[in-house]
């Protein structure tokens, strides 16, 4: 998958009220990518809101869109893979792309607090 000039599909971010499965679709419309999100993850139609990230993707044929974002997709176009389990976690331009973005927000709270809490133990212990 490439960026090119009138091709027919784009990448979405797809994210619901929830935040519990967001992630990465390719599609030709917004409303097929959030349509696909709905269908695939279980939530009613307009659960969904889809905001384009990239346009103009070269898709081979044969390829089926909408579908989710694969790996290599990313990787194509210039996304930096920081994290794959337990929930994928990608960046392009300085914007993070977290699946199930809640749970990891509240996952990274968890582990900052628990460093936090262990570099007050170790500054008491030393004092």
């Amino acid at each position: 998958m490439s960026v090119t000039q009138g091709t027919t599909a784009s990448f979405f971010w797809v994210e619901t009220g929830d935040h519990d499965e967001d992630w990465l679709v390719v599609a030709r419309t917004s409303r097929s990518a959030s349509g696909f999100f709905e269908d695939c993850e279980g939530y009613n139609r307009g659960d969904a809101r889809a905001s384009r990230v990239i346009s103009g993707l070269a898709i081979e044929e044969g390829d089926e869109v909408p579908r989710y974002a694969r790996f290599d997709d990313l990787k194509a176009l210039g996304l930096i893979i920081l994290r794959i389990r337990p929930d994928h976690v990608a960046r392009l331009v300085g914007r993070f792309y977290h699946e199930g973005k809640l749970e990891g927000l509240i996952e990274s709270i968890q582990t900052a607090m628990e460093a936090n809490k262990s570099r007050s133990n170790d500054s008491m212990d030393s004092g």
